[in-house]
């Protein structure tokens, strides 16, 4: 249609040009048709060829050779450092992209907006070889991009010298109509300034997914007020019976004032400080502030309208244009002037009626409402290669020391904190090699030099790894010692472990209280726990787990149902089924709100919440979460079996060949 205008006006003008400057001269007038013609030419060039596929569960991958889509690509990419692919798909649902070679294939996995054109630019280094920039998973493999995510966790790369296809393949196929277009691709030196092609608003003024209708969707600020009186209603016609700390009533221990950890009749509890049972049905993320801002650089235009500049701060990337938060919005458009304050009140009310009983990565402000976990920063693993700190420095444990007055010391007296992680998601278990490589890349350290000189003497597998268990030994062991140095009331809760952990990190969990575990899956298998309780020796605290749904714009995080039903159901049986094990004592799911479709700083925009961008609680999975909480009790005592219902939908496993 555009053309078509352009054209016409072209037209146009050479009519008027010919009569003005031409009169009766043929020559000059024969000159300026014949530019013209060039010019309508140029505007009439057709569309690029659109390459469609349509994935279904049974047919969830193409290949196309590159010669198809770009005959001009040569076939040695080794001296460039991106791609620029113009491409769009159906679903918010992540795929895999990946590039043939030779007799290799090589993946990362995507997430973009569905629906929408636009012009990924893919750094060509997160298929040359494993990244090395990160001190946990999140951080290692999460790439954010202008136009989505990128996840980097493909644990095979090469060399892109003989590239002849491009592999796309579905993570999930739940979805039933799901379709791949690809348009154009352009091998770039540098990046090939991403963007959303289609120039159409994508975010309304609510922070909700503008191109897609949903039962509940906000369309005005009367609507939104109204819903918050509905949802309430259904979200508060049952509640959990819990004492002041979440703990069950008239079951009492013994106080000490602090929470503890017992085996009782060979079943493990948490006690808490007035002396109850306690199990913890936690939260991750129960906050206004962090992770709730998404970035408008470089994709102003598509959001219908900004917040206000209060509800805004410097982008976290450093570009001009500023990250803002909606939800911030919205909260401020419920609560009014006082909005911190009432939203801390309000979502207290809220967990204690459903029986969310903990909270981790959360705002502070709840801290003497909820009980919380403690996370300690900046122990010399931030910034490390990849998580492993200068363990050999004479400077760590005068650090560590600091840094355990610093953030112990003003809570060790607190009854509502539970205990402190000492780290998140560490990435050497199972990649000792890649561990060692990174410390050999790094900067010159004393951990450095220890590790040159132990290979020296014998340079193999099995000797990498015993350096690097032994250093994380060594260091773990001075994290404790100085907790314990400044706080002795409260429990040391370890390093959460994320995927699939070896059995040396696992057996590390000797040293805490607890082995601490982030398991995403539709349900815990019975003979996973049991390896995990024999080789730590230690009750089982998970410390994330969660199910979401492809919708609103967001992707359904890392593990898919296939609709909010599902997820509630989801929820009872991996809670129900976790704690019918005798050594499981706490579950935390993440998180607490759904992200933004554009994404928090990290790239991440998953629908994975209690609570949507609207303040706004789904029924559903509330009403399973205060079933199930209201359940636990003799659930775990083994006077009630567990649901039997798993979620519709399944755990995506890392696409490689």
């Amino acid at each position: 249609m555009r053309k078509n205008k352009v054209s016409n006006f072209l037209k146009s003008l050479i009519s008027q040009t010919m009569v003005i400057f031409t009169k009766d001269n043929l020559i000059v007038k024969y000159c300026i048709s014949i530019v013209f013609v060039i010019l309508l030419t140029q505007c009439a060039k057709p569309e690029k060829k659109i390459f469609k596929a349509d994935l279904t569960a049974e047919d969830n991958e193409i290949t196309w050779a590159i010669k198809d889509i770009n005959p001009d690509l040569p076939s040695n990419w080794e001296n460039y450092r991106f791609l620029l692919v113009e491409m769009r798909i159906s679903t918010p649902q992540y795929f895999w992209f990946g590039f043939k070679t030779g007799n290799n294939h090589y993946t990362n996995r995507i997430t973009t907006f569905p629906n929408t054109w636009i012009k990924m630019s893919i750094p060509l280094d997160y298929y040359r070889s494993a990244q090395l920039d990160g001190d946990e998973m999140a951080s290692l493999w999460g790439k954010p991009r202008i136009t989505g995510k990128m996840s980097t966790y493909g644990d095979v790369h090469g060399k892109l010298n003989e590239v002849d296809s491009i592999k796309i393949k579905m993570a999930n196929t739940l979805l039933k109509d799901q379709t791949f277009e690809i348009r154009s691709l352009t091998l770039m030196h540098k990046d090939g300034g991403e963007k959303i092609i289609e120039p159409k608003i994508l975010i309304d003024e609510f922070g909700q997914w503008n191109n897609e209708e949903w039962e509940g969707k906000i369309h005005s600020t009367k609507e939104l007020k109204n819903s918050w009186v509905i949802n309430d209603s259904l979200t508060f016609s049952t509640t959990t019976d819990r004492d002041i700390y979440g703990g069950f009533p008239d079951t009492n221990q013994g106080a000490t004032g602090f929470f503890r950890i017992e085996q009782i009749g060979g079943k493990w509890w948490m006690i808490d400080p007035i002396g109850n049972l306690f199990l913890g049905t936690g939260v991750n993320g129960v906050r206004y502030a962090k992770y709730e801002y998404t970035p408008t650089h470089g994709r102003e235009y598509i959001f219908k309208e900004l917040p206000p500049k209060e509800f805004s701060r410097p982008s976290y990337w450093k570009y001009s244009e500023p990250d803002v938060s909606f939800t911030q919005w919205n909260l401020f458009r419920r609560y009014g002037d006082n909005w911190k304050q009432n939203w801390t009140n309000f979502t207290a009310k809220r967990m204690h009626a459903w029986g969310l009983n903990m909270t981790n990565w959360s705002d502070v402000s709840l801290n003497d409402k909820i009980v919380y976990t403690k996370f300690l920063w900046g122990w010399g693993v931030q910034g490390a290669p990849l998580g492993i700190p200068d363990v050999y420095s004479p400077k760590l444990e005068p650090l560590l020391d600091s840094l355990a007055n610093v953030q112990c010391t003003p809570l060790k007296n607190d009854p509502w904190m539970l205990g402190y992680f000492t780290g998140n998601e560490p990435i050497w278990p199972g990649r000792e090699s890649l561990a060692v490589e990174a410390i050999l890349k790094g900067k010159d350290t004393d951990t450095k030099k220890a590790l040159q000189d132990y290979l020296a003497k014998g340079d193999s597998p099995e000797r990498k790894k015993e350096f690097i268990v032994n250093a994380y030994t060594k260091y773990l062991k001075m994290v404790k010692a100085s907790i314990k140095k400044y706080d002795s009331n409260h429990l040391i809760l370890g390093t959460r472990l994320g995927g699939e952990p070896s059995d040396e990190a696992l057996k590390l969990a000797q040293i805490f209280d607890v082995v601490s575990l982030n398991i995403y899956s539709n349900e815990i298998p019975k003979d996973f726990l049991n390896k995990i309780y024999k080789l730590s020796e230690r009750p089982i605290f998970i410390g994330e787990f969660h199910m979401g749904v492809p919708g609103r714009g967001l992707a359904p995080g890392l593990i898919q149902v296939a609709d909010e039903e599902q997820k509630a159901i989801g929820y009872q049986h991996y809670v129900e089924n976790a704690f019918s094990h005798p050594a499981v004592i706490a579950t935390t799911w993440y998180k607490w709100r759904d992200e933004m479709p554009t994404g928090h700083e990290f790239g991440s925009n998953y629908n994975i919440g209690i609570i949507d961008v609207t303040d706004n609680a789904y029924p559903k999975l509330v009403a399973r979460i205060i079933k199930t909480h209201n359940r636990l009790l003799k659930l775990h005592s083994g006077k009630l079996e567990p649901s039997k219902q798993m979620a519709k939908g399944g755990k995506d496993k890392n696409y490689v060949e």
